[in-house]
Parts: structure tokens; C-alpha cells; sequence
């Protein structure tokens, strides 16, 4: 039965506490075991499109080009950007730090879960022109 229970919440290992009373479930993020498959696909985009990029969870930043925020906690602004599950276009996003520029906001949706997003940062340009790569990169973070 633990087997199943653990599937169905997606725990990737049993815990044994050594209790048979008490179930310890740590808290689990489907991006952020993702971290180093982030990590390779994010330069190499950002290399070729010379933007920076951020990538979320539905709790922290699991990857950035901006070392200032790099997992750092989301703050009430994101975390209503990936409950929405829209795309947005903005020229400002208030952060730990006030980023001005230009930044796509695209969530990443897996299984009908929204969780996290890909955000497309220039302080000099329009990162318009980046949606359908903030698109694309979304869902090959998503593919496991």
C-alpha cells in the first residue's frame, strides 16, 4: 500500500522514521529535480538569444542568469503569475531586487499542473520576439 501512496503523490523514495505511527512527507518539487537538465537547456538559449533567463518552481527560483536571485523565495507577484496560467508580457517585475526591463512570463504546465515558470529577462530590448522560445523551452523542461 506505501508503494501506491507514494506513487500517487510522487515521493521518490520510501522515509522510514522507524515509527510505524507517523508518516513523514517532505516537500517535493517536480522542477527542481530537474535542476541540471534546467541548467544545460537555459545557456544554451540564453547564448543564442542574449537575454537572460529564469526558471521556477512553484516555491523558489531553481535556475537564474541573475545571480542576485538564483533561489531565492517567489514572491506574491509570481506565485499569482503561475496560478493564472497565462502568458504575460511586462516592463517591470518587482522582485528582492527592482529588475527593470523587459521580461516574458510563460508557465510551465505539466499533467494540468502549473508548476513553475520561464521568464525571459533584457534591460535593453523587447524580449517579445522570445515568447514561442519561452514556449518551447517551457515544455522541455517539463518532459521527463
Amino acid at each position: 500500500a506505501s508503494g501506491i501512496f507514494r506513487r500517487d503523490i510522487d515521493i521518490p523514495e520510501f522515509i522510514d522514521n522507524g515509527n510505524t505511527s507517523r508518516l513523514i512527507i517532505k516537500k517535493y518539487s517536480k522542477i527542481e529535480k530537474l535542476e541540471d537538465k534546467i541548467k544545460k537547456y537555459c545557456q544554451i538559449v540564453s547564448d543564442v538569444i542574449s537575454a537572460k533567463i529564469i526558471v521556477t518552481d512553484r516555491e523558489k527560483v531553481i535556475y537564474s542568469d541573475i545571480d542576485e536571485i538564483s533561489n531565492q523565495k517567489l514572491n506574491k507577484e509570481l506565485k499569482e503569475y503561475i496560478d493564472q496560467r497565462e502568458s504575460f508580457l511586462k516592463d517591470e517585475l518587482s522582485y528582492y531586487l527592482s529588475i527593470k526591463g523587459y521580461f516574458v512570463i510563460i508557465p510551465m504546465i505539466t499533467f494540468s499542473d502549473s508548476v513553475g515558470l520561464v521568464i525571459i529577462y533584457n534591460d535593453k530590448q523587447s524580449v517579445l520576439k522570445y515568447k514561442d522560445i519561452a514556449i518551447v523551452l517551457s515544455k522541455l523542461i517539463v518532459l521527463d
